[in-house]
């Protein structure tokens, strides 16, 4: 029986990650998705590597993800990506998580759960700029409005913190679909006080390569 091996060189990712940061610039922060178990290569290993080039946030795309990454010490910020469940709202405090959200719904659980335990829960608000996939319309004029009061009613929970707002750049090798999706980010950004919003995050690899110097800082 034949056996395979992968051995990832921790070095070359270092290398990498100097190199995207010599390539956004020094003001931009770099959050690596290390969902899927790293893609399969071991989230777990990374820690010390990301520490050490001063990684201050990762994400990944479920809670059971976070959750082992907090167990193998993990101190450093954790987002989760996916929707949140009812059911995880409880491990997100619990594990000082941070949930990308898009329904007032789910902020409202977790700020109440927040609420009993007398902690602040930071989140992310998703907007769907056009995968389709998740996130708070910014295309249809009536859903827009609509959303843009939801992130108000967000904003007005008293243990929730919009840490940030983000969308994802789902063919940034397109130009025109790029344009079109940065667009309808900043017609959200446009809509809503962004100056107490932390984190603004736009980018995956290829539109940061692509596109290294976006950047919505107010």
């Amino acid at each position: 029986m034949s056996v395979n091996r992968l051995e990832i060189d921790l070095n070359k990712l270092e290398y990498n990650l100097k190199q995207i940061k010599q390539c956004v610039g020094k003001n931009i922060e770099l959050l690596p998705v290390i969902k899927a178990n790293a893609y399969g290569l071991g989230a777990v290993a990374l820690r010390d590597v990301l520490e050490k080039n001063k990684i201050n946030y990762v994400a990944v795309a479920m809670i059971k993800e976070a959750v082992e990454l907090r167990e193998n010490g993990f101190k450093m910020p954790i987002m989760v990506l996916n929707e949140i469940l009812e059911c995880e709202v409880e491990d997100i405090i619990k594990y000082n998580l941070t949930a990308g959200i898009s329904t007032y719904e789910i902020a409202e659980k977790i700020n109440n759960y927040a609420e009993k335990n007398n902690t602040i829960a930071k989140v992310h608000i998703k907007i769907d700029t056009g995968m389709g996939r998740v996130g708070l319309i910014a295309t249809d004029s009536s859903e827009f409005e609509k959303d843009i009061s939801t992130i108000e009613k967000i904003n007005g929970l008293k243990n929730i913190e919009i840490e940030g707002i983000y969308t994802h750049i789902y063919n940034a090798l397109n130009k025109k679909h790029y344009e079109e999706q940065v667009e309808r980010f900043k017609n959200v950004t446009k809509k809503i006080d962004i100056r107490n919003i932390k984190i603004v995050h736009i980018s995956a690899s290829e539109a940061t390569m692509n596109y290294p110097k976006l950047d919505f800082a107010n």
